[in-house]
C-alpha cells in the first residue's frame, strides 16, 4: 500500500506543476482590441504609443502590407513579452479619420 500511495503522490505533484504551468500560459496572452497606425515596422503604435509587433500571419501580413500609415482598430490575442507586446491578429477594421 505504501508504494501506491508514494506513486499518487508523485502523480499529484506532476499533475499540479503541469496544470499551474498550463495556466499560466494561458494567463500571459489575452484577447485585446487596439486602435493605433500600422507602421512599415511590422507594427500597430496605439493612441498611447505603445507598438505591438504583428504577428506572421496571414492577417497580420495583410494588415502590415496594404495598410501602411492608416489608422486600424485591431482585434487579436496580445502575448505580453518581457519588454514589449505581440499582437496576432484576429480582425481588422481601417477607421476613418
Amino acid at each position: 500500500m505504501r508504494v501506491n500511495t508514494g506513486c499518487r503522490r508523485i502523480a499529484l505533484t506532476l499533475l499540479s506543476v503541469f496544470l499551474w504551468g498550463v495556466l499560466g500560459i494561458s494567463s500571459a496572452a489575452s484577447t485585446l482590441t487596439i486602435v493605433g497606425t500600422v507602421s512599415d515596422g511590422y507594427q500597430v503604435v496605439d493612441d498611447d504609443g505603445q507598438p505591438y509587433e504583428v504577428e506572421n500571419t496571414v492577417k497580420g501580413n495583410e494588415l502590415v502590407l496594404q495598410h501602411i500609415g492608416q489608422k486600424v482598430e485591431v482585434t487579436g490575442t496580445v502575448k505580453d513579452e518581457i519588454d514589449y507586446k505581440i499582437i496576432i491578429v484576429d480582425s481588422f477594421k481601417v477607421l476613418e479619420e
